[in-house]
């Protein structure tokens, strides 16, 4: 009964923190408007120390450190921003077109005759 209530407690925390960072940052998507299915989104990942999600129940005073570094996307914009655009290493992993499956081919072809060259010269030092 204990870890029940507790397990609830937690989540209603949660959501009423979550709530008043989307407050803070705007209640709505920067790109679109909408002001559903929201995420936060840190403007420049190099700034980035820690995932929202990680502290919002933690030091207050981080989380609002962190929010600063943020903005609000709905998922649709939050995924354009993180899709790599065709023909470029990045999209290869996922995407199956013909342009992303030569950029990969390509880079496998490089980093496999970089690797027998580092092979060879370790095998020729030694």
């Amino acid at each position: 009964m204990d870890n029940e209530y507790m397990s609830e407690y937690m989540r209603s925390r949660y959501s009423i923190i979550r709530h008043e960072m989307i407050r803070l940052l705007g209640n709505k998507c920067i790109q679109c408007g909408t002001d559903e299915f929201l995420q936060f989104d840190h403007i420049n990942r190099e700034e980035k120390e820690y995932s929202i999600s990680k502290i919002m129940l933690g030091n207050r005073r981080r989380l609002l450190k962190e929010i600063k570094k943020c903005q609000l996307l709905c998922d649709d914009c939050h995924r354009k921003k993180h899709t790599s655009p065709h023909g470029t290493l990045a999209s290869a992993r996922h995407c199956k077109c013909d342009l992303c499956k030569k950029v990969k081919s390509d880079y496998n072809k490089e980093y496999n005759k970089k690797r027998a060259n580092s092979l060879t010269g370790q095998a020729n030092s030694s």
